[in-house]
């Protein structure tokens, strides 16, 4: 069961007796027991305890119905409408709980008693007269069970009265912890000598039949459950969850009751014209301060409908848990038992489960998809810490933890990472999305800036600063001090904010390096609880994690730029495989083409763009579709003596994917391009631009001219041309050796930020 609201559906039931109507106290009972059923799928039930026959009236019932269903509360069973556990009305069940009743004389769990009234009461001055506190004198508890039975066959008046523990018992409540008297119960009346069962009998027979798993009440009824406790375990029967509810009082702190029907009735507010919506959002909201929740239970209107309290109800409760944490409310049992010890019990079984945990092969992820089992879970946790499973080390981080805590399995899924430190993989699988966005950082430290520095830098600098406070000094004050002196150095520029990120941006990296990047816990709080050597080891380990996954990025982008050199077009020129005078090879590095026209069909120009558009690719990536779009035509082999290159490239060359632009002799002159090629020229293609880079656009398509080769023969009125090209060479040069300063820059930084501390 879950810190707030069970795990499976719950039965709860109002329970009214017929002695008056209902009021403003009664209604918020029944809202309470109606929104718990709800809210987890579970069973309302109506049950009426009418066994007080000298109060009874006459037309409580039907009032009672017609007060609920315009409050707008529904119910599953009840006296009106039946249901698998009935009857409803206690005087219906009468012999169930005579049966019951003598089943507890059998195994000696009560006994008759044949006092008169008239003795009980002068016992009872007696007793308050002394300044004693009036109990039962035990006048009968030695009348053996044979006398008993006798007397009883003679018609002799007599009640039954049950044998209470020797010692108090303890009655658990989900909202005022275990409540335990200091003296032992009374030996309490259970049957009444008009053959009735008293409330506290009927209530315990008639929830465990019902099969109640809820029992939500006002907290007048908190010293009686101890009673209801002993009488399960004197059966063995499970007791119901019970949560008592604080009472309404009127101004002078007494409470109301039946007796303020006319000013707090439900009729009376019906008869006023007052909204049901109203009535019930005063009445869930009474003693209880939504304003000190920081939480999205209650929009600006300062009002909920009953289908939001239903699904809001968690958040009632959530304040008396907060204050269970932070000690205002002083109930060491309660937050022992109903959170300390669940987490406890959950840490150790998955601890259990790591240490014979295999990791799986990871290469990348987010941290902790909605998707995430237990397997990828353990995956992500590395040792534990030493005090981690303590109550006391897990109350303080409760106390840290500003999320919510509705369920402690996800309490610890949510703060995994303040009881284990984060694993390799689990800084691995981080990275990308602590660097998502993020570029241009910059820190700065005491004596200088560095500017566009890496994330392993900045940790770096965090663990160093940390380091220099001693043990001793390891303090909320000073770490904090500190800590906000390290964020506020940093500063970095987001992409995804379109902002320069400068006011405590240094916390993302002390939240990815400590709890990789999961958010809830507050940092500085936390550093204490982890203590100074945890603290300064996951930075360390952070540092090296995120160092290691720099350097692939860094060889990543050398390979990158690798490709973007070797990207040249190359044209091998090759001899006449004919000729047994074969030429030495010899290759040429030249641009991509440019200027190469397409021949567009007059008859079908729509045809030709279609036709020609998977052989071009887009020049700017950022505008794909309006060009320039350089060659996409394979890299060929070409003989040496062919003839001198024409400039352009007609459809069919596009198409087919052949270049026909072969060299001849110096002294041949210009090839008609579309002439039959001989049958001693052969085209080769080498390779070709990937398929995926194609992007195909309008247009206009075109390709320059080859650059200039030593080995082609000199061509007429070229000047303009070859001037062109040396332009272009040297553009590339520049290009280059750009390229080489950015990555020797890169290597650099790289390098500082491996060897600063001289380790890797």
């Amino acid at each position: 069961m879950g810190l707030f609201l069970p795990d499976s559906p719950a039965r709860t039931r109002f329970a009214p007796s017929p002695t008056g109507y209902l009021h403003l106290g009664s209604l918020r009972t029944a809202l309470f027991n109606y929104l718990l059923a709800q809210a987890t799928g579970g069973q309302f039930i109506i049950r009426l305890e009418d066994t007080d026959q000298t109060r009874f009236v006459e037309d409580a019932e039907q009032r009672l119905y017609q007060d609920l269903t315009w409050a707008g509360l529904s119910w599953d069973e009840g006296p009106d409408r039946g249901g698998p556990y009935g009857p409803y009305k206690q005087s219906d069940r009468l012999d169930l709980y005579r049966q019951h009743a003598s089943m507890l004389l059998e195994r000696d769990h009560a006994f008759r008693c044949f006092c008169s009234k008239e003795e009980l009461e002068f016992n009872l001055k007696q007793s308050t007269s002394s300044g004693a506190t009036a109990h039962y004198p035990g006048t009968c508890t030695g009348i053996s069970q044979a006398e008993s039975n006798r007397r009883a066959a003679n018609g002799e008046p007599h009640t039954i009265r049950f044998k209470s523990s020797e010692t108090p018992v303890s009655a658990p409540d989900l909202v005022y912890g275990a409540y335990k008297k200091a003296e032992r119960e009374d030996n309490f009346i259970i049957m009444k000598s008009d053959g009735y069962p008293t409330y506290h009998f009927a209530n315990v027979v008639d929830d465990h039949f019902m099969k109640i798993t809820h029992v939500i009440r006002g907290a007048e009824w908190l010293i009686s459950t101890p009673k209801h406790v002993e009488l399960y375990n004197a059966f063995g029967w499970q007791p119901p969850n019970f949560a008592h509810v604080g009472l309404l009082v009127d101004q002078q702190r007494q409470k109301l009751s039946k007796r303020d029907i006319d000013n707090i009735g439900i009729s009376v507010f019906r008869d006023t014209k007052v909204l049901p919506e109203a009535l019930l959002n005063f009445s869930v909201l009474l003693g209880w301060d939504p304003g000190l929740q920081n939480k999205p239970h209650l929009d600006k209107r300062g009002r909920l409908t009953l289908d939001e309290m239903k699904q809001n109800l968690k958040y009632f409760q959530n304040r008396f848990i907060r204050d269970l944490i932070s000690g205002e409310v002083a109930d060491p049992p309660a937050l022992g038992n109903r959170i300390l010890k669940p987490i406890q019990a959950e840490l150790q079984r998955l601890d259990e489960k790591l240490t014979t945990h295999k990791p799986r092969n990871k290469t990348s992820g987010s941290v902790l998809p909605a998707g995430m089992d237990e397997f990828d879970f353990l995956d992500h946790l590395s040792t534990r810490m030493d005090l981690a499973f303590e109550e006391t080390y897990i109350h303080a981080v409760l106390k840290a933890w500003k999320g919510p805590i509705d369920d402690h399995s996800q309490f610890i899924r949510d703060n995994m990472y303040a009881f284990w430190s984060p694993s390799k993989l689990a800084y691995k699988d981080s990275f990308a999305d602590l660097q998502d966005g993020m570029r241009r950082i910059v820190l700065r430290k005491q004596t200088r800036s560095l500017e566009n520095t890496d994330i392993s830098r900045v940790l770096l600098h965090f663990r160093n600063r940390l380091a220099l406070i001693p043990d001793d000094e390891w303090t909320l004050e000073e770490v904090g001090n500190r800590a906000k002196e390290l964020v506020d150095a940093v500063e970095y520029y987001d992409t995804k904010k379109e902002q320069i990120m400068n006011h405590g941006a240094g916390w993302r990296f002390f939240r990815w390096a400590l709890f990789n990047g999961m958010s809830g816990l507050s940092v500085v709080p936390m550093m204490l609880i982890l203590g100074r050597e945890e603290t300064l080891q996951r930075l360390r380990e952070a540092r090296r994690a995120a160092a290691r996954r720099e350097e692939v990025a860094l060889n990543a982008m050398k390979e990158k730029m690798q490709e973007l050199k070797d990207s040249r077009v190359r044209i091998a020129y090759l001899g006449n495989p004919k000729k047994e005078d074969t030429k030495q090879v010899q290759v040429a590095e030249v641009m991509e083409a440019r200027n190469v026209k397409v021949a567009i069909k007059k008859d079908d120009p729509e045809e030709t763009i279609s036709d020609t558009e998977h052989f071009l690719r887009a020049m700017h990536e950022a505008r794909p579709d309006q060009g320039p779009f350089p060659s996409q035509v394979p890299i060929r082999e070409y003989t040496l003596n062919a003839s001198p290159p024409v400039q352009f490239l007609d459809q069919t060359e596009f198409k087919s994917g052949y270049r026909s632009l072969l060299h001849g002799t110096n002294n041949e002159g210009q090839r008609d391009r579309r002439k039959q090629m001989r049958p001693d020229y052969r085209l080769k293609p080498l390779g070709s631009i990937p398929q995926d880079m194609v992007a195909p656009g309008p247009g206009p398509f075109y390709a320059g001219s080859v650059v200039d080769h030593p080995l082609r023969p000199p061509f007429p009125n070229r000047a303009v041309h070859a001037g062109a090209a040396e332009n272009e060479r040297r553009v590339r040069q520049d290009m280059d050796k750009a390229s080489n300063v950015s990555l020797a820059e890169a290597e650099k930084n790289l390098q500082r930020s491996w060897l600063e501390r001289g380790d890797k």
